[in-house]
């Protein structure tokens, strides 16, 4: 082989593994900035954690099934109404935050997949009113729809155990519980 076709190739060479590795050193970069959006959204969906969350939605659980059934989301009585709004806007981001892929799915379903569906199921008749009237399917709370229809097709399992393994539970005692600590013998 001459010394020409000798450096042809170790340049050949020496790009192909520049090309690897600037591409595995663009790829963990797209990796680290889709990361990094999730802080702020794990931010924004404890804002249901709150005492004031959790007490508004339950009482729209309680209030809003004693309403007449025919009314437009818009006819509730007003303080309901604005209790209702407040907790479905809420969803409704978390709908555009799962939908516009912004937060990984199972950060966006697991903390609601009890409670979205169970608040869907107390607004639904008004929300489904409110659409009618409007003449549109599309143009009310549509988005947490598509939430709580994601939710319910969700394997909540397996979402919960590709971030937290049960084996990392029964590691602790045999009942999956962790043990209570005890002071040790004085």
């Amino acid at each position: 082989m001459t010394v020409p076709i000798s450096l042809n190739i170790a340049a050949v060479m020496a790009s192909l593994l520049a090309l690897t590795m600037s591409s595995t050193f663009a790829l963990r970069q797209l990796r680290l900035a889709k990361q990094a959006h999730q802080l702020p959204a794990v931010d924004f969906l404890w804002i249901m954690r709150s005492p004031d969350f959790l007490r508004t939605e339950e009482h729209l659980w309680a209030e809003l099934p004693k309403q007449d059934p025919s009314l437009r989301f818009n006819e509730l009585p007003r303080a309901l109404r604005d209790e209702a709004e407040s907790i479905l806007t809420f969803y409704q981001k978390v709908a555009y935050l799962v939908g516009l892929d912004i937060v990984d799915k199972r950060l966006a379903i697991l903390p609601v997949h009890y409670r979205a569906p169970r608040t869907w199921a107390s607004v639904e008749p008004f929300v489904r009113n409110e659409r009618i009237y409007r003449g549109d399917e599309l143009a009310f709370y549509n988005a947490f729809e598509h939430l709580v229809a994601e939710i319910q097709g969700a394997d909540i399992v397996r979402m919960s155990h590709s971030i937290f393994p049960p084996a990392r539970l029964s590691a602790a005692s045999p009942n999956g519980k962790v043990p209570a600590q005890t002071p040790p013998p004085a």
